[in-house]
């Protein structure tokens, strides 16, 4: 299964993200699985579940080491790549916090100090059904001759 993860990854991320899914289902504590779909998510922009991914399989990594010399060199290298993958999804969402936050803080009328003196202080129209509807008897004329007709008699 790494091996098809793997090569999933450099031609489809979608595909890979299908193939860790399958490893992920079978052992959720698959370190490489999880750092090929937290790569995969990555490569899609898809931050916030790479994040997850990644976390996930530092955390398989802390709880169950490597069985051999090969692996915890192939833990170590994969560790070091996701720190830097997180360092920058952080780095990137503290930035997008910052730019959202001064749009929402900023005036948007600065340039024009006296706006709220020059908005029409009358009221907003009422949006009842009594307000919208004309009265009947307006809108019929036979209704409004049968109550002239009724007043004269």
């Amino acid at each position: 299964m790494h091996d098809r993860t793997g090569c999933a990854l450099s031609r489809s991320y979608a595909r890979c993200i299908e193939l860790c899914n399958i490893a992920v289902g079978i052992d959720p504590r698959c370190v490489r699985a999880l750092y090929r779909r937290g790569v995969a998510h990555y490569r899609r922009h898809e931050h916030e579940e790479a994040r997850a991914d990644f976390e996930s399989a530092q955390q398989s990594m802390k709880c169950f080491p490597a069985s051999s010399g090969s692996e915890q060199t192939a833990y170590d290298d994969m560790d070091r790549r996701m720190t830097v993958y997180l360092n920058y999804i952080r780095r990137k969402k503290a930035e997008h916090k910052q730019m959202f936050a001064k749009a929402f803080q900023a005036s948007h009328y600065d340039d024009k100090p006296d706006w709220q003196q020059k908005m029409d202080p009358s009221p907003l129209p009422s949006d009842s059904d009594e307000d919208l509807e004309p009265p009947a008897a307006g809108i019929f004329s036979c209704c409004s001759r049968r109550a002239t007709r009724k007043k004269l008699v």
